[in-house]
This record gives C-alpha cells, sequence and structure tokens, in this order.
C-alpha cells in the first residue's frame, strides 16, 4: 500500500524485514518534482491495482498538495476494495485483524498519508487501510474500477483457499460451492 514508517527493522524467521513505504514513496515523488516538473503537470492520474488500489486514496491528498493545479490529478482505484466480511470458516473479521496488526507493526513512526482519515479515525488509524473508510476522506476525483472479485480478497478476507494458478493469474477453478 505504499505506506508504513517504521525506523527499526523487524527480524522475522532469520530475516530482516523495513517497513519504510511512506518514505519511499515520498522521495519518488521528490525526485518528479526535482527533476520533471511534476508541480506543473497538466494531466495526472494516480493508479494501483488490488493494494495499489487502496494506496491511490492514500496517496491522492499528498499528490494533490504537490501540485500548482490539484484538478490536474484523478485518482483511478482498481479492485482496491477487499471484503471486511466475517470468514465463513472461522466466524471471525479475517481482513480486519490482519490490516489492524499490519498497521501496528508497520506505521510506529507516522499514520497513514490520509490525514482528514487519521483524524476522522483517531486510535483506530488502522481503518483507512479500507478503501471504503478512507473514499469519503479523498479529495478531488477518484474513480473506482472493481472486478467482481479480487483474488487476493477472497483468501484474505473469507479464509478460502481454493484459487489456482491458470494460464492469466489466479482463478476460482479449484472453489466450488463449499
Amino acid at each position: 500500500m505504499h505506506q508504513g514508517a517504521n525506523e527499526e527493522s523487524i527480524k522475522y524467521k532469520d530475516t530482516e524485514l523495513f517497513f519504510r513505504g511512506a518514505y519511499n514513496t515520498r522521495s519518488h515523488f521528490k525526485y518528479l518534482l526535482d527533476t520533471k516538473n511534476f508541480r506543473n503537470a497538466e494531466k495526472v492520474v494516480l493508479t494501483g491495482g488490488s493494494a495499489g488500489g487502496i494506496s491511490t486514496g492514500l496517496w491522492n491528498n499528498y499528490v494533490r498538495s504537490l501540485l500548482a493545479n490539484p484538478n490536474a490529478l484523478v485518482a483511478i482505484s482498481d479492485s482496491g476494495v477487499f471484503m471486511n466480511v466475517v470468514s465463513p470458516k472461522s466466524g471471525v473479521f479475517y481482513l480486519d485483524i490482519l490490516l489492524k496488526s499490519l498497521y501496528k507493526l508497520s506505521n510506529t513512526h507516522e499514520k497513514t498519508p490520509n490525514d482528514y482519515c487519521n483524524r476522522a479515525k483517531e486510535g483506530e488509524e488502522y481503518k483507512c487501510l479500507f478503501l471504503e473508510t478512507l473514499f469519503g476522506s479523498v479529495e478531488g476525483r477518484m474513480m473506482i474500477i472493481h472486478s467482481q472479485y479480487d483474488s487476493a480478497g477472497i483468501p484474505l478476507a473469507l479464509g478460502i483457499n481454493c484459487l489456482k494458478n491458470g494460464i492469466s493469474g489466479s482463478t476460482l477453478s479449484g472453489c466450488n460451492s463449499s
């Protein structure tokens, strides 16, 4: 989701993990400002798919703040709405637990890039990682494109692991009505 700001690395199974997505994302925009006259761009499309669709909403207001004409920005979120529903297998909101844990792990030194959502969800800023929560805090124009199912959302939200790798990516061919 191109966010996260943890100054310290985290050890997990002999691997050192770094959560510095916010720092990296801002450095890319600084590069565009410094070398490509990004501030004066006449048209900017900010887009991403799946988790990148969420980052489109998270970073929209920040990118608008960099532009001389904020209305030059159009945000397009593709398949960034993840189903925050009760898992039929476990009976819990698995995705809610997952994103709350991810937020706690990765955002120790700053909150999400969307200050409006952070203020609206003070104490529960992790909820800004759900596009349906974040959407009301997005300034300007944002279009949402969404497939009926995001192949990441099925196992993450529902705990259903029936997806099979097909020629063009994951398919529902391993799923049945049960």
